[in-house]
């Protein structure tokens, strides 16, 4: 049954109120005509309930914009979608396009702050956000009573003499859905061992995120990254209003889990009648970094879950606990983001 508007409805009689189901619900594709985003490739989606979000194959098919009953949800920076072929990769160049969005994709070989790795020089958190999708499809239609709206699309990582890592992404909703979900298959076809490192850097902004604003989550463990980190330690899950020179503070965390291996972190704000939630599979993606940035216009708080710490690849091979994807390997990875 189809649950929207305060009614349950079969197919047969919601569309006797309906002429074309995209008033409603469905997926758009558009393209960015001017500024650091000309040419950009960009696919709306709707499911009927307020929630709407922008999914961004010209970036990685990653998700910029997010919104709940025209309730912002996703924190942009002011950078806006940029075009990937000013994507700056040295150093900290990332972040004169890191829009941020609800989704950016960090990895796949490499991701964490900028080090140089058996003399490569690697900048901030690799270049999967900065790939431009191919074979891109929406996939939208009734099957049974369900009206079910799927996105797909895959990008490569690779480059002569080097990587050859191919990434598919497919985005699934439906009309009367609050959840949006994220299926990720990442395959090493290349001859090569290849060093794997990925993170979904999942960000949040005003008004959901706000003075009024805590997360919640059964907590196993949870540490700081640094000395900064360390003196807000004790007010982690609490956020202040913006403040002028804010230092970011990034905390470790690792979740308890449900049967089936999954752990759940919530958003939630006093002022708004509604939570968000990140819900995350644990054995593919067992750290759960918190990225808290109080800062003036940079107000955000990121949850990443991740496939190992979000150190430079040099510095966990120096620990032993860079990790590897073989030749011909896949791995999957399943992640979901919603409303209650």
């Amino acid at each position: 049954m189809i649950k929207l508007y305060g009614r349950a409805f079969d197919r047969k009689e919601f569309m006797k109120y309906v002429g074309d189901i995209s008033e409603i619900a469905g997926a758009k594709k558009f393209e960015i005509l001017e500024g650091n985003g000309k040419g950009v490739e960009v696919i709306q989606v709707k499911t009927g309930t307020g929630l709407q979000f922008t999914i961004v194959p010209g970036r990685g098919m990653d998700i910029a914009s997010s919104s709940y009953k025209d309730i912002p949800i996703s924190f942009m920076s002011k950078t806006g979608i940029t075009s990937p072929f000013s994507f700056e990769e040295p150093d900290y160049g990332f972040f004169r396009g890191f829009y941020a969005g609800l989704l950016t994709t960090c990895g796949f070989t490499y991701m964490g702050p900028p080090c140089v790795d058996e003399g490569k020089k690697l900048g901030l958190h690799g270049r999967a956000s900065n790939l431009i999708a191919e074979n891109v499809s929406i996939i939208q239609g009734w099957e049974d009573n369900s009206y079910v709206i799927k996105v797909q699309g895959e990008t490569r990582q690779t480059t002569f003499f080097g990587e050859n890592i191919a990434f598919k992404r497919e985005i699934s909703t439906h009309l009367g859905s609050n959840t949006i979900k994220i299926h990720d298959t990442i395959e090493n076809q290349g001859f090569n061992t290849e060093p794997f490192m990925l993170l979904y850097h999942c960000n949040f902004g005003y008004p959901l995120l706000s003075e009024s604003s805590h997360i919640e989550a059964d907590f196993e463990a949870t540490r700081a990254r640094d000395i900064e980190a360390q003196k807000g330690i004790d007010s982690f899950k609490y956020f202040e209003k913006p403040v002028h020179g804010y230092k970011e503070q990034v905390f470790f965390h690792k979740l308890k889990v449900d049967q089936d291996k999954m752990a759940k972190v919530f958003i939630k704000n006093d002022q708004l009648d509604f939570d968000v939630f990140l819900k995350y599979h644990t054995q593919e993606l067992p750290i759960l970094t918190q990225w808290k940035q109080m800062g003036e216009g940079d107000y955000a708080l990121g949850l990443e879950p991740s496939s190992t710490y979000p150190f430079g690849r040099d510095e966990l091979r120096e620990k032993g606990q860079l990790e590897y994807i073989q030749p011909f390997e896949k791995k999957e990875f399943f992640l979901e983001i919603g409303i209650t």
